[in-house]
Order: C-alpha cells, then sequence, then structure tokens
C-alpha cells in the first residue's frame, strides 16, 4: 500500500513520460522500499484520471459523505432563518 506521497511521486512520474520500469527504479530508489507492481501503478493512473485524486477510495468516500451532510446542514440552516423570518415578520 502506498502513502499519498508514493502516490504523488508514481504520478508524477508517469506525468514526466517515464514508463513503469522506470518508475518502479525510480520509486526503490527514492523511498528504499520495494516498489509497486506494474498493475497497481497503471490501477493509480487510471484512477487519477478518473478521479483526479490520488487518495483512496476509502478518504473520496470519507469526503464525499462530509459534502453530503454538509450540503444536508446548509439546507436545513436556510429553513430554520427561513423559518424565523417568517415568524418575525407575523408576530
Amino acid at each position: 500500500m502506498m502513502d499519498v506521497e508514493e502516490r504523488v511521486f508514481v504520478v508524477t512520474c508517469k506525468i514526466k513520460g517515464m514508463k513503469c520500469e522506470k518508475i518502479r527504479d525510480n520509486f526503490e530508489r527514492k523511498f528504499h522500499k520495494k516498489s509497486p507492481t506494474d498493475e497497481a501503478i497503471r490501477a493509480l493512473l487510471t484512477k487519477f484520471q478518473r478521479t483526479g485524486s490520488v487518495h483512496d477510495d476509502s478518504r473520496m468516500d470519507a469526503q464525499e459523505n462530509l459534502g453530503k451532510e454538509w450540503n444536508w446542514l446548509e439546507k436545513h440552516l436556510k429553513r430554520i432563518r427561513n423559518y424565523q423570518l417568517v415568524g418575525h415578520l407575523t408576530c
């Protein structure tokens, strides 16, 4: 499993035009650990192209849920404000 810094490194290498073998070599040199497989690199690049993010899916889901919760909260706050405004005007 790659952390965010490692994922950014892989995507940056690909943007620079490196092939998977070169990315793996540079990865091992930089992080002093076994590089991801070609399949893992391709999966990360595909996900990056699809989402624009290098974060894992669980984090993306959490961010999406937070966004939904925020939208729900904003909607209900508007209702409360409108209710208070209308209630204030009719008193």
